[in-house]
């Protein structure tokens, strides 16, 4: 008697499957396959035959496969039970629970980075770095012994009495984990009846304090913020202040003693709200954004002379009859919502220029100011920029630039005039007269109608092997709808994005997430 295969359970032999040989019979059969006429009683006999020994055999293997069907789901059992322990096992010699301790650390840090998703939850104890202890003993350890992860504090809008004894024990756990590391502060949307014992703790703790953001979602026209009374000099610490939505609300003077602040915000990316009246030790700050009436700026650069960043927005944009020139020869970062303010402006050490509104009269503004300030700019952006004649003066006073954002200010007659733009650009022959020669990043936001082809034989002159070697090649390319801020990448479009990115390019259309974030990159210190 044969035994079944020790592996897998099936018959040492499996019966041959027989099957009629091909006589004359047969072949009258194979035609009653392929009509529809009625057997003679002979045939039938014969078919009957055929059927009752294929049923026969249909049987004997439908009994095979339940066996094996049975081996089969009984050897997948096992087989996922060893593997299930060889995981187990694995995981135990893994090289995770080998990273060094500092390292989780940074790592850990990196997870608890504020954004607007996290600090319009703030309290949830399911937040970050709460949930970080939950994972492990060591895990635990590690972010309970790391004085930086709880060093941001957030306290919320809300300051019910339910709230705020909610709240309350989990901003003294933090500031007590965050043992004596510098601490960074929110406070969102705090009115007038504040809860103070909410505040109490935090206060205490003011000459630790190294950011502020004082965020409101609301605005209290001519409300004082008496609350803050407390820490006025108490701010030994204190290098950045941030105060979003605050205009006409009445800030006390507890920032001119802040010896180490360095870093004022005063209003959003998208200059949305005026900033407040607030007293800063100017003399010292190095990085500013703020929106003031043009008067208003003008003496706030002049009493911060060490500034290296500055965001300029604009109460009015009506020119003052001033004549002032303010030199800033520190300031390497500029973006500023009217470059009409440029004439009031030198800024010898100035790389980075970002400017809002771009008319064409406000364009011939700016080869003066870049000849005047000697500067050497390397990155320049024009949103809602009028495609003139003005612009290609303007890059061409600009040849060390390496990277341009450019986004087009929606004239539906701007077609022929980006056509005269695109062949500025163009490389053709030996000729070495064309805009922007050590270019590599490029980012444009196309109008209504685009002249696409004539942009992409553009590209292709610069980059990949036909660009001259003289000129580097680009590195990066961005596209985006400026007339409908639309996420779709047009069809015609796609294609000649895959051409580049075979050039080894990094081409890309942008949706209007991507393109947003671009823009609040230019305001962000």
């Amino acid at each position: 008697m044969t035994r079944p295969c020790w592996k897998c359970g099936a018959p040492a032999t499996i019966p041959q499957l027989e099957f009629p040989q091909t006589t004359e019979s047969s072949l009258a059969l194979s035609d009653l396959l392929s009509s529809n006429e009625v057997p003679d009683e002979k045939i039938t006999l014969q078919i009957r035959d055929i059927v009752s020994n294929g049923q026969a055999q249909v049987d004997a293997l439908d009994i095979q496969i339940n066996s094996l069907a049975i081996t089969l789901a009984q050897l997948m059992r096992s087989r996922d039970k060893i593997a299930e322990r060889v995981r187990q096992h694995r995981a135990i010699i893994s090289s995770v629970r080998r990273v060094p301790q500092e390292l989780l650390c940074e790592i850990f840090a990196a997870a608890v980075l504020p954004d607007e998703e996290t600090t319009a939850n703030e309290g949830n104890i399911a937040n970050p770095p709460w949930h970080l202890g939950h994972i492990c003993r060591a895990w635990r350890h590690a972010a309970l012994g790391y004085a930086p992860l709880w060093s941001s504090i957030t306290i919320p809008s809300s300051t019910l009495p339910v709230r705020s004894r909610i709240l309350l024990p989990q901003v003294k756990a933090q500031l007590h984990r965050s043992a004596n590391a510098p601490l960074d502060i929110i406070l969102r949307d705090i009115q007038p009846d504040v809860s103070i014992p909410l505040l109490d703790p935090v206060f205490a703790h003011s000459n630790r304090w190294r950011s502020l953001c004082l965020h409101f979602d609301h605005l209290y026209p001519r409300t004082p913020l008496k609350w803050l009374h407390p820490v006025d000099m108490q701010l030994d610490q204190l290098e950045k202040l941030e105060i979003a939505k605050a205009y006409d609300t009445e800030i006390p003077d507890i920032f001119s003693a802040a010896a180490r602040l360095r870093q004022v915000i005063l209003c959003d990316w998208r200059f949305e709200i005026y900033s407040p009246f607030v007293t800063i030790p100017w003399h010292q700050i190095t990085h500013y954004r703020g929106t003031y009436a043009w008067t208003r700026q003008i003496q706030i650069l002049e009493a911060a002379p060490n500034l290296v960043d500055c965001v300029l927005g604009f109460e009015s944009f009506d020119d003052s009859s001033s004549n002032d020139l303010v030199v800033m020869n520190h300031l390497c970062r500029l973006r500023i919502e009217k470059p009409g303010f440029l004439i009031h402006l030198t800024a010898p050490s100035l790389r980075t220029l970002h400017c809002v509104y771009n008319s064409e009269s406000l364009l011939s503004l700016l080869p003066a100011f870049i000849l005047r300030s000697s500067c050497s700019l390397q990155e320049l952006s024009l949103t809602d920029c009028a495609i003139t004649s003005e612009l290609i003066m303007v890059l061409q006073s600009l040849p060390n630039l390496t990277s341009l954002f450019l986004e087009s200010d929606g004239d539906v007659m701007a077609q022929q005039k980006q056509s005269v733009l695109f062949e500025a650009f163009t490389i053709s022959g030996t000729s070495h007269e064309y805009l922007c020669p050590n270019l590599t990043s490029f980012v444009y936001g196309f109008p209504l109608r685009f002249p696409h082809e004539l942009f992409f034989a553009m590209l292709r002159s610069r980059v990949g092997e036909s660009s001259p070697s003289p000129s580097p090649r680009w590195m990066f390319l961005r596209l985006f709808d400026a007339h409908e801020n639309s996420d779709i990448c047009p069809p015609e479009m796609a294609t000649l994005f895959e051409t580049l990115r075979a050039t080894g390019c990094d081409a890309a259309f942008l949706g209007e997430d991507g393109t947003d974030r671009l823009k609040a990159k230019g305001v962000v210190f």
